[in-house]
């Protein structure tokens, strides 16, 4: 898929879209201004898988890869062995998943995420309730990612 601002969108009421799986996708979005994210939701979601995916984004906004829910949170979700690049040189609310709330549940193990970010690189807001395992996440251009978040001690 190339050049879509997004993959999938989803506006309507709240588990409009409950059980979405998107595996072993390639996605190349090639805007630099009004691409945004592989899964928009305007509200809540259960049971989303998001496995095996390859985004590549020249977009420089300031938005996660992998989801940005605008409302509502993320429950029994599985973000797993992804591959992000954004040229993106900020990631405020996260690399791969921008969530509110702090009700989310589910993992989100063995992703890669590379952006231009060279301060704060996260995953998802710290705060959103999410499981993170063995994930790494770079903003410098050849060097190896960070597991972000730190791990446990």
């Amino acid at each position: 898929m190339l050049n879509f601002l997004n993959i999938v969108k989803s506006t309507g009421a709240a588990n409009t879209i409950d059980g979405i799986s998107l595996i072993d996708n390639t996605w190349n979005g090639l805007g630099t201004t009004s691409v945004n994210t592989f899964l928009l939701s305007a509200n809540d979601i259960d049971s989303a898988t998001l496995r095996r995916n390859r985004i590549k984004l020249a977009r420089t906004a300031d938005a996660a890869i992998l989801a940005v829910i605008t409302a509502g949170v993320l429950t029994n979700f599985e973000a797993g062995d992804n591959f992000a690049y954004s040229a993106q040189t900020t990631t405020a609310n996260g690399s791969l998943v921008n969530v509110g709330g702090s009700t989310s549940t589910g993992w989100v193990y063995r992703n890669y995420a590379q952006t231009l970010t060279t301060t704060s690189d996260k995953l998802f807001p710290t705060t959103s309730g999410l499981s993170a395992f063995e994930n790494r996440v770079s903003g410098v251009v050849g060097a190896t990612g960070f597991v972000i978040p730190a791990s446990d001690s």
